[in-house]
């Protein structure tokens, strides 16, 4: 295993990334509660704030689908097009990881709505 992380083990870097976006998250965490005040007044803010914030999300969900459908999924099915049968097998397999991505992105929304309204 070299020092590059594109020849570690995707569970590796799956698991690296889980940890730093925790880590990050807990850091924005605390640093927001500390200049609000406390968490009560943190959590206030973020509840006020859960409109726009949703706004935000969709806005980046809909700039990285843009990214991903113009410029790199071009890419990606053009290089799949070099393997033995031609690709249709990652090609499933693309497409099968796209659709897991917006269910998962869904799933999280849909939890941020419940949590939203009160229900979580």
């Amino acid at each position: 295993m070299g020092w590059h992380p594109r020849t570690w083990p995707p569970m590796l870097v799956a698991a690296i990334t889980f940890i730093l976006v925790v880590l990050l998250s807990g850091v924005i965490v605390s640093v927001g509660a500390s200049l609000m005040g406390g968490m009560t007044a943190y959590q206030s803010a973020m509840d006020s704030a859960a409109p726009m914030l949703l706004l935000w999300r969709l806005g980046l969900y809909g700039l990285g689908f843009v990214v991903w459908w113009y410029k790199f999924r071009p890419r990606a099915v053009a290089s799949l097009r070099h393997d033995r049968d031609g690709g249709q097998a990652a090609y499933a397999m693309l497409v099968r990881l796209e659709r897991h991505v917006l269910i998962v992105v869904a799933l999280i929304e849909l939890y941020n709505l419940i949590d939203w309204l009160g229900g979580a």
